[in-house]
């Protein structure tokens, strides 16, 4: 059997790698490693950290070592000073990496410092065939080629580990010199530990069937003709502006394949790599569960870098002002809780925006919305106006609420849902906001050759309204009428969900209103048929003691509101419990609030009626209000 020499002059005969590496620097003392990798690379880079992991190796890979809210500069730093053993992972895209140089060149020069004995060692991995196109400082080192084997390769790798100085225990002496035909291969006078695999202990004879396995098959250099090559130039080109870039990459792959010169293909192709890179973290960052930034980070580092080399290459400066908000969130969060704890009202709702308009569900922030949202509303700040038509509206936040009733035939059953936030107009739109619209537009204005009709027909030839109805509800428009006033606002109408909660939900207690005030009827807050109005009155009439708990007015009795569902009624024992949008298709649209001419029970904020879209033969005496979302706020 061959010996090791440990760093105590004993020799031992040879044994398995981990008997000599507890012999030899001890249980307590492995060499800490550090991988450099492009994220073309990670998931072989994740393969050989598991093996490095298994084999009770601990150091830094940036996959699994940044947590949310590190400096990431700061812990790459950190993880360079302290590392043992060097491992850059080269490919082609590596060695176009500018931060793959940056640590490259940074444990190079760590490495020669006074004082740490050559610490880190470092241990190139080649993964393609890349050593003729290595500097010059890690064409010097002793590599590893992955390009064939994995388990054969790790097992030359391990050799440089165990040779690798460590800051707390004695410098284990190098093998001798390898053969210039393989740098790495053993030497035949001293054999080497076996080479760890993430299994029970192996033998030299037999490694574990389970070892971690990563054939890749070597690149083949091919000098393709001048011709072929250009015409690939120009494919890639025509993916490029076409938005295909993965197949943009591939098409240029080979051009550089073949021609590593020819043109900016080089430079074409750092650029595709930096910006698909940063696609996929950014995609990670949207995906991840747990909040992490890094992902963030790194993707707005490789944006950064790529504006540096082309400040107009496709959306690189938008997405960077994303992944800036996303970083952003940290600090959001950490401002929105101050404010919350300081009853800050003011600052606590400006955060609330920055969050919600990135990621409404960021760590506990919808709880908090939901725990405070009656102290905002209290204080005025869900309050906007809203152009072109300059309407007030009121915020109704997301969460959930009880909709239906089961003392309603056609709003069975019960059920809690859940909605996105959403903007509301505070009051139905009236006649004078309505003609800004008839006017901006040429629509026809509202009218109904009827004698019920009158007291609400406009004057067609002026397109002007009833003069003593101003600040009355619009009537007599249609489905189709109020849907293209929502779109000329740039808003939408509500869906009937939407227009249920704004009425009855309680946010402060949890709990649905039968009416918008609470669960018993007054005329004195609506206009129903109990209040004997006999027709449409002021939008303005019953605030605030008809508003809802959201401060919506006017959601009870004056005038039916169109809602943007189909109707169905059976469509809530299968609805979806998340923002549910009605049935796909219908004879009728939803009608939602009762009217002066419909008993209180028509008012309850659970009832549902219906209407053609179109047809206003029978039911006329319709208005409606709009919604705004999704909320940027």
């Amino acid at each position: 059997m061959g010996t090791l020499r440990c760093g105590d002059g004993n020799e031992t005969a040879f044994v398995p790698y981990r008997t000599v590496f507890a012999r030899c620097i001890g249980e307590n003392m492995p060499p800490r490693f550090f991988i450099t990798h492009s994220w073309n690379d990670i998931e072989f880079a994740k393969q050989f950290t598991d093996a490095m992991r298994a084999s009770r190796l601990e150091g830094f890979f940036d996959a699994y070592s940044l947590s949310p809210g590190d400096v990431i500069t700061a812990e790459i730093q950190k993880g360079l000073e302290a590392c043992d053993v060097y491992v850059p992972i080269l490919s082609d895209a590596a060695l176009r990496s500018p931060w793959c140089e940056e640590e490259i060149n940074a444990a190079i020069t760590l490495s020669k410092l006074p004082g740490r004995n050559g610490r880190p060692r470092i241990i190139p991995v080649l993964i393609e065939p890349v050593q003729d196109r290595m500097s010059i400082f890690l064409r010097a080192r002793l590599f590893v080629r992955f390009e064939d084997n994995f388990q054969a390769s790790f097992q030359e790798f391990w050799r440089g580990v165990m040779a690798a100085p460590t800051q707390d225990s004695p410098i284990i002496p190098k093998p001798p010199p390898q053969s210039p035909a393989r740098e790495t291969a053993p030497s035949s006078s001293q054999p080497a530990p076996q080479a760890p695999i993430p299994a029970p202990a192996p033998t030299r004879a037999e490694p574990p069937a389970s070892a971690p396995k990563l054939e890749t098959p070597p690149r083949v250099t091919v000098s393709l003709p001048r011709d072929e090559i250009m015409m690939l130039y120009q494919d890639g080109r025509a993916h490029q502006n076409a938005g295909d870039l993965t197949d943009a990459r591939a098409a240029f792959q080979k051009v550089y394949d073949s021609d590593p010169n020819y043109r900016d293909v080089s430079a074409r192709l750092t650029k595709l790599d930096l910006y698909l890179n940063a696609q996929e973290l950014m995609a990670q960052g949207v995906a991840d569960q747990e909040d992490k930034l890094v992902y963030w980070e790194q993707a707005a580092a490789r944006l950064d870098a790529l504006l540096q080399l082309d400040a107009r290459f496709l959306d690189t400066a938008e997405k960077l002002e994303t992944a800036k908000r996303w970083i952003a969130l940290d600090e959001a969060y950490e401002r929105l809780q101050d404010a919350l704890e300081d009853d800050d009202w003011a600052s606590a709702f400006a955060r609330f925006q920055q969050i919600q308009s990135v990621k409404p569900t960021y760590r506990n922030t919808p709880k908090l919305f939901t725990r405070n949202f009656g102290e905002i509303v209290r204080a005025g700040l869900t309050k906007r106006i809203f152009e072109p038509d300059g309407k007030e509206m009121l915020l109704i936040g997301a969460g959930a609420f009880l909709r239906g009733s089961d003392g309603i035939d056609n709003a069975k059953p019960e059920r809690m849902i859940h909605l996105d936030a959403f903007y509301i107009d505070r009051f139905p739109v009236t006649n004078a906001e309505y003609k800004k619209f008839v006017d901006a537009t040429q629509r026809e204005a509202p009218y109904v050759e009827a004698d019920w009709a009158k007291p609400y027909n406009w004057v067609k030839s002026k397109r002007t309204f009833p003069p003593d109805k101003a600040n009355h509800p619009v009537v007599l428009v249609s489905w189709e009428d109020a849907s293209a006033y929502a779109q000329w606002a740039g808003k939408r109408l509500p869906t009937e969900a939407e227009w249920e909660k704004a009425a009855s939900w309680d946010f402060s207690q949890n709990k649905k209103r039968l009416y918008p005030w609470g669960d018993a009827f007054d005329s004195a807050r609506c206009n129903t048929q109990e209040a004997g109005l006999g027709g449409t009155s002021p939008v303005t009439k019953y605030v605030p003691q008809g508003d809802s708990m959201y401060g919506v007015a006017d959601m009870a009795g004056n005038v039916w509101e169109w809602c943007a569902d189909w109707f169905d009624e059976n469509y809530y024992k299968g609805s979806p419990r998340e923002n549910p949008q009605g049935p796909a298709s219908g004879q009728y649209r939803v009608l939602r609030g009762g009217s002066f001419g419909y008993e209180a029970s028509d008012a309850r904020c659970a009832r549902r009626s219906r209407n053609p879209p179109v047809d206003l033969s029978l039911y006329a005496v319709i208005g409606f209000r709009v919604v705004a979302a999704p909320v940027r706020l």
